[in-house]
């Protein structure tokens, strides 16, 4: 008498990955795809220091509306410092989708006390123009960090085999 026994295993693949990957870093605030975060009172240069990713580029009203409402008046990173009278995207914002987009408030630029050339926002996301020297709330901006992460399990089979 023979006897025969097979028996097999197989383990299938798992593939997990996470759907929500675009996240800020931790007391970061989000906004669209960029991350905002407070450093403090600073005056303009102290700031872009501060900032490793950029200073506030607003790209639109709503953004800027958004960053005022969450921070209160802060730098953006829009300055004459090159050449008086004409305002230009610095550092971080020259890369910026900004464009020809401006919002300043009325009368501004108004350079009323010389040397007005850093740029920061007002109430309702305004622009106004300041002394780089003036101690404002410095507010940094990062894109969102993209931390999707994939999980996979290997593909298994056993076969055994007895005869007797």
């Amino acid at each position: 008498t023979s006897t025969s026994t097979t028996t097999t295993t197989i383990t299938t693949t798992t593939t997990a990955t996470t759907t929500d990957h675009l996240k800020c870093p931790a007391g970061w605030t989000r906004f669209r795809d960029l991350c905002f975060a407070g450093a403090g009172s600073k005056n303009f240069t102290e700031c872009v220091a501060a900032c490793p990713g950029g200073v506030v580029c607003p790209a639109d009203a709503d953004e800027g509306a958004f960053v005022h409402n969450n921070f209160g008046n802060a730098w953006i990173g829009f300055t004459d410092v090159a050449s008086e009278g004409t305002f230009v995207w610095s550092g971080e914002c020259s890369s910026a989708p900004n464009g020809s987009y401006t919002d300043w408030a009325n009368s501004e630029p108004a350079n009323a006390t010389s040397n007005e050339d850093c740029v920061h926002l007002i109430s309702g996301g305004k622009w106004r123009a300041e002394r780089c020297s003036h101690a404002t709330p410095c507010i940094c901006q990062l894109p969102v960090l993209d931390t999707t992460t994939t999980t996979t399990t290997a593909l298994t089979a056993t076969t055994t085999t007895t005869t007797t």
